[in-house]
């Protein structure tokens, strides 16, 4: 405990031990926060018991009110609700330890403490002190508390846990005690000197006090004096709503500033609310008994009493009290928000019109904390609108004035904020590309001595990325979401978002599916596949909710005749999904005779080629088909299309990646026109850094002057350029052509795939070339062979959404390459036909 007469000089050594205080990480403040909880669990907690038996005697509370406050300093203290409250307050708990990239404003945030705090607790509620010293802890702030004068035991108390439960001592050696009167002008002096911030918790006068001669660079932060009263606006569960107004009442003797002091009744009730009210009071103070009180305050009860009576006798008022407790309530028409003398002591005022109330509220203004309402919703919310004009700031029901929801704003603000500053660094690099890069390298172990220009491929991705390496992350905490990438054979490959870098992605999904038609007013159903960690099912749905539309996550592997029974039963107008799911819903459409208008569609994963486009346009009359947009699991949103755009042109999202293209030999290639492999970086991704990611995937630059006014780059998607093959919805590995032609001894390793549209649908052609004439292979033992190592290509087969034929061939019959010799692997003759 620290109780130090020379103020100046503890003051002085704080400013020395905040800097430790301001680098206390987020696991370490919640790790602190756990063990002091568990310090004060009511079973096993000592310092629950010890507070419980000696805070009846210290505050003249009965045991059950301790108990109530009680729960509220372990409810101030839970890990849970703190992290809650920085949620609420910050959106990112990050942001307290370390520079934080905000897609909002495209700079790094971070919160800085004020540094040195004093908080001068009110003398007559001992749950402030508790939470002004907890809110400082987590802003990482020093701490100079001045004890209530009615309690000294509890802050002590409580410091004593904190004590126990900082392993590392950081925390405890930044927080002061100090035991002195209010109004002292010379410590105030020294507070508004030294101190960067003073919590004040108190009167008008102390309020005044301490902003009096206040230094420009110290933050006075005021909580007090403030004024609560209820309304009771209908005529329904009356004995309920007297119950509730009761207990808060009753509850921290009407010394918080949200207990009530006057409560609003129509005339034609008044009278039976009023002796329910007290009736309540007394019957709920057998559980909650009256404190014992000092001789000057039973005085002012006495006082307040008796001008009760004298208004009863001359004045037309209404006066219950016993003459045996400190209870009271008066009725009378008040001409402004009154105060009582608290300690259960409640004023009751008929009125005929809400305006009578906004009349004396106005009187009050901005000091209206809270107002409890009893009325029906539409009411509740026309009252809530008129008095937050006049200056309330919190409204709730009877019953809950006391209480108070975690992660809210009190008094219009969120008070983590005010004990602290953001500061910010804009335009760190004008390159966002080498932005990216520069964090890459500083914050993973991946990047640390990686040259910018090198190509990342899909196996290194994987070899350093969850569930086997972290090396790609910037950061060890896992939140937010994992993706699976790559085939469906062999091992999958991982991406791994964060919730902020979900965020925006899918806010620039949402664009993205806005310039490609979808509005507000539509009615969408996605049709993407769901499950086994895929993204497109999930993002689509995001994306759609940004935009506002009626969304149908139906998902395109439930049953086609499902699907389509939604579709004419909510008169679904649009679609998002893949080409070959919607391709087969037109067909069943088609084949029964379904009434279906669709206006616009979205497709991606797949090539969507003329043929099918002409026949969906035919069954449904779409007016629109459009790409919704040219993605990877691996780097999110890559380019999109306009209006103006359609087949395989998509301009650049360049507010998200920055995309180019290389040659066989790696060199990034500027001319339009000229094919290249696309290589993207992901320019808002900082869990898991992407940068010049090989996609496998061909395009050019081509130069368009595009109607829609875009200045970035627009590119042509050509097809694929690596190991995979797309087609029917499903992902054929060439590895396992491979596999499967080794299998066979008669077989050579020369083969090709080609891959054509018949019949709206793809259709793979595998040419395979004999190696030995003598030994006869049949078509249909490669296929079964082909399906064991390839499952999902039967999967699709079965589904109707592909065909797939095996062709043997002669030595030397599959086409050569003339100036190299070699066999091309894979046609792909879909974007022709």
């Amino acid at each position: 405990m620290i109780i130090n007469k020379d103020f100046e000089k503890e003051i002085l050594r704080l400013r020395k031990a905040s800097q430790r205080m301001s680098e206390i990480k987020n696991d370490e403040l919640f790790s602190f926060f756990d063990r002091l909880s568990r310090l004060w669990d009511p079973e096993h907690g000592s310092y629950y018991k010890e507070a419980y038996e000696r805070l009846p005697e210290v505050l003249n509370y009965s045991k059950d009110m301790v108990r109530d406050g009680l729960d509220v300093v372990r409810a101030m203290i839970d890990k849970g609700n703190i992290r809650f409250d920085i949620e609420k307050s910050f959106g990112d708990e990050d942001i307290l330890e370390d520079f934080k990239y905000s897609f909002d404003t495209r700079t790094h945030l971070k919160f800085r403490p004020l540094g040195i705090v004093a908080h001068i607790s009110a003398s007559n509620v001992f749950l402030s002190c508790v939470d002004s010293l907890v809110s400082s802890i987590i802003t990482r702030n020093s701490s100079i508390l001045k004890m209530p004068r009615v309690d000294r035991f509890f802050p002590k108390l409580f410091f004593s846990s904190i004590k126990e439960a900082d392993k590392t001592g950081v925390i405890s050696e930044n927080i002061s005690l100090w035991d002195f009167r209010g109004g002292s002008k010379e410590v105030e002096e020294i507070l508004k000197k030294y101190c960067n911030g003073i919590v004040v918790w108190g009167g008008r006068e102390a309020i005044e006090s301490y902003r009096k001669d206040l230094p420009i660079d110290t933050r006075l932060i005021e909580y007090g004096p403030k004024y609560s009263f209820s309304i009771i606006h209908r005529k329904d569960r009356m004995d309920d709503v007297i119950e509730r107004c009761s207990m808060d009442s009753i509850m921290w003797e009407q010394a918080a500033c949200s207990s009530p002091h006057i409560i609003f009744v129509p005339e034609e009730l008044v009278m039976e609310f009023a002796k329910g009210l007290y009736e309540s009071i007394e019957k709920n103070s057998n559980i909650y008994p009256e404190p014992e009180l000092d001789i000057d305050t039973q005085t002012e009860i006495m006082k307040y009493h008796r001008l009760g009576e004298a208004a009863a006798a001359f004045d037309g008022a209404i006066f219950l009290n016993s003459g045996k407790d400190n209870a009271s309530v008066l009725v009378k028409k008040t001409e402004e928000l009154e105060t009582t003398c608290q300690f259960r002591n409640v004023i009751v005022s008929p009125y005929k019109e809400l305006e009578e109330i906004y009349k004396k509220a106005q009187t009050v203004g901005r000091y209206i904390q809270t107002v409890s309402i009893w009325a029906e919703r539409t009411d509740f919310f026309s009252i809530t609108e008129r008095l937050a004009h006049i200056g309330a700031f919190r409204f709730t029901v009877p019953g809950e004035m006391y209480t108070g929801k975690n992660g809210v704003p009190h008094d219009g603000e969120y008070p983590l904020r005010k004990l602290g500053d953001f500061i910010h660094i804009e335009h760190l690099n004008i390159d966002k590309r080498n932005e990216i890069y520069e964090f890459a390298k500083e914050r993973t172990e991946f990047y640390q001595n990686r040259d910018e220009k090198k190509l990342l491929t899909r196996n290194e991705c994987f070899e350093n990325s969850p569930p086997f390496s972290k090396s790609m992350l910037s950061s060890d905490k896992l939140s937010g979401f994992i993706f699976s990438s790559g085939g469906t054979t062999g091992r999958p490959k991982y991406a791994l978002y964060s919730s902020q870098d979900f965020d925006i992605m899918t806010r620039i999904l949402a664009q993205i599916y806005r310039d490609g038609g979808i509005k507000e007013t539509d009615r969408v159903a996605n049709v993407f596949i769901a499950g086994n960690l895929w993204t497109s099912f999930l993002v689509a749905n995001e994306a759609l909710k940004k935009i506002g539309c009626l969304n149908f996550p139906i998902a395109g592997n439930s049953d086609f005749e499902v699907i389509d029974r939604y579709l004419e039963r909510f008169k679904i107008n649009a679609i998002v999904g893949l080409p070959s799911i919607i391709i087969r819903m037109a067909e069943i459409c088609e084949e029964k005779g379904l009434n279906i208008k669709i206006d616009t569609i979205l497709y991606g994963g797949e090539h969507f080629y003329k043929g099918a486009r002409e026949y969906v346009k035919k069954v449904w009359g779409v007016k629109r088909i459009s790409s919704a947009g040219y993605a990877a699991v691996d780097t999110g949103p890559v380019g999109y299309q306009c209006e103006h755009l359609d087949g395989a042109l998509h301009h650049v999202c360049k507010d998200f990646v920055n995309l180019e293209l290389v040659d066989q030999e790696e060199n990034f290639i500027k001319e339009p026109n000229t094919p290249g492999e696309i290589v993207v970086t992901d320019i808002n991704r900082y869990m898991m850094p992407i940068i010049r990611f090989r996609t496998g995937d061909m395009g050019r630059f081509v130069d368009i002057n595009c109607p829609c006014g875009f200045k970035g780059k627009t590119f042509e998607l050509l097809g694929r350029c690596d190991d995979v093959i797309v087609a029917g919805s499903t992902n054929l590995e060439l590895s396992s052509l491979d596999i499967t032609a080794s299998e066979f001894k008669g077989l050579s390793a020369i083969w090709q795939v080609q891959v054509i549209t018949e019949n709206s649908k793809d259709k793979v052609l595998w040419y395979i070339e004999k190696r030995n004439d003598s030994i006869e292979v049949s078509s249909d033992d490669v296929m079964q062979v082909l399906f064991k190592h390839a499952k999902n290509i039967k999967k699709t087969m079965e589904s109707g959404w592909l065909d797939f034929e095996v062709r043997i061939v002669g030595s030397g019959e599959i086409e050569r390459i003339e100036r190299t010799g070699k066999v091309k692997k894979v046609i792909d003759k879909r974007k022709t036909q």
